[in-house]
């Protein structure tokens, strides 16, 4: 099963959560990333999608993020 694996932000800055859904009878994975602003300041997170216990995908870089 694919997971999709959020890491490196201060969740202290935004709060950065995972929903997954499936969709016509599981024949369709759907997943959304949802960031909450919880303090000024700066952050960033990386993301991972992960396949049978290893990561298929690592972002290149981290995905940045402000809350003013």
């Amino acid at each position: 099963e694919d997971e999709l694996l959020v890491s490196e932000n201060n969740s202290n800055v935004a709060a950065v959560e995972v929903e997954e859904s499936e969709e016509d009878g599981g024949d369709h994975h759907e997943i959304k990333i949802h960031v909450i602003g919880v303090s000024a300041g700066s952050t960033s997170f990386k993301l991972q999608l992960m396949h049978e216990g290893h990561a298929d995908y690592t972002s290149t870089n981290n995905v940045p993020v402000t809350v003013n």
